[in-house]
């Protein structure tokens, strides 16, 4: 009897999940006007979504404290996926290293479904744009080199801003090492690090959940800064204290010490990206097409990262230490800060 229970409220959350998907798909063609809400099926659709997941939705959203700009949301799931790998048996896997990892799978699929739920508030409340759209010159455009033509036409321009391409160039430089060293993290803890019997895994997954908690307080405490003394100025001391977080972490070998660095690291990755966000659109030009912009700044920052994981292991291989690529990273920071010298900012 239980077991049939439990089917039942299996295909219950199944179904509720086809709704959420169906309210995510037909909110992203509105937004993108391939569907009207004029039209009275589709505006029923909507509505009938809308009110199916705003219950639920409405529910989660009173629990969570008012941070304005802020966005926790991904705390709390990383929490509720620690907690699931940690006791699978309590999600109704078993208490195994197979158990953990199915719950790890599972994990993944939380993640994807919830930024399918939580966009759909940027959807909802964002003004939609008055613009005709020809939808025949859209498909007339070539979809594998229309995004790469746009980002040319930003680079003729930005090339002739001399503060915007001397901002990139820093930016390039010291994002290298910042993304890279978010992403090998772990790799590094697991490698140079001694864990005690059994600590390795909840310590690696307990120094993430550091990172991105303290990241909050070093974006709002970047912020602060900036007003006082200006984003450039700000953005010099950020790259000079992980010149300085990269010099201590090549000496340290023991657990405390690694959950010390992972604090300063979580304190200044949350405000050098933040921070480096706000700089770049004050530099910009007043425009429409800021969307072209923005992207010729995260193709830099994705570069940036291949770049950055190539000399990192490279590094590994032939020298068969990963410590001596956060050496790298530390001289990358310095310059980072030498090209940020006497930019100008309005």
């Amino acid at each position: 009897k239980m077991i049939a229970i439990f089917y039942l409220a299996l295909q219950i959350l199944k179904l509720y999940s086809y709704v959420i998907i169906a309210n995510v798909v037909i909110s992203w063609l509105i937004a993108f006007n391939v569907l009207n809400t004029n039209n009275r099926f589709v505006y029923s659709i909507l509505e009938l979504t809308y009110k199916l997941t705003d219950p639920l939705l409405n529910r989660i959203r009173r629990f969570l404290p008012n941070l304005g700009s802020l966005d926790i949301s991904p705390i709390i799931l990383l929490l509720l996926n620690i907690f699931m790998i940690n006791f699978p048996e309590t999600f109704g896997f078993e208490n195994s290293n197979e158990g953990k990892i199915q719950a790890m799978r599972v994990s993944f699929l939380t993640v994807g479904f919830w930024w399918l739920i939580f966009s759909q508030y940027t959807f909802y409340y964002l003004p939609k744009s008055n613009k005709k759209v020809d939808r025949k010159l859209i498909f007339k455009k070539s979809i594998f080199f229309g995004g790469f033509d746009e980002l040319l036409i930003v680079w003729k321009l930005l090339k002739k801003d001399k503060s915007v391409k001397k901002f990139l160039i820093a930016f390039f430089t010291f994002s290298t090492a910042v993304q890279t060293i978010i992403l090998i993290a772990t790799y590094f803890g697991e490698q140079e690090i001694n864990w005690a019997e059994g600590e390795k895994t909840s310590g690696l997954i307990l120094s993430m959940l550091l990172i991105q908690l303290i990241a909050i307080i070093g974006s709002v405490g970047g912020a602060y800064v900036s007003k006082i003394i200006g984003n450039v100025n700000t953005l010099i001391i950020f790259n000079i204290s992980w010149f300085s977080i990269c010099i201590i972490a090549y000496f340290i070998e023991s657990t405390t010490e690694f959950y010390i660095v992972a604090g300063l690291v979580g304190l200044v990755m949350g405000g050098i990206q933040s921070l480096s966000r706000s700089t770049y659109s004050k530099l910009i030009p007043e425009t429409e097409n800021t969307c072209s912009y923005f992207s010729f700044y995260q193709m830099c920052m994705i570069i940036s990262i291949v770049l950055g994981t190539f000399m990192s292991g490279a590094i590994d291989q032939i020298t068969g230490n990963i410590r001596y690529s956060i050496l790298l990273f530390a001289s990358l920071f310095l310059l980072g800060s030498f090209l940020l010298r006497n930019l100008k900012v309005n």
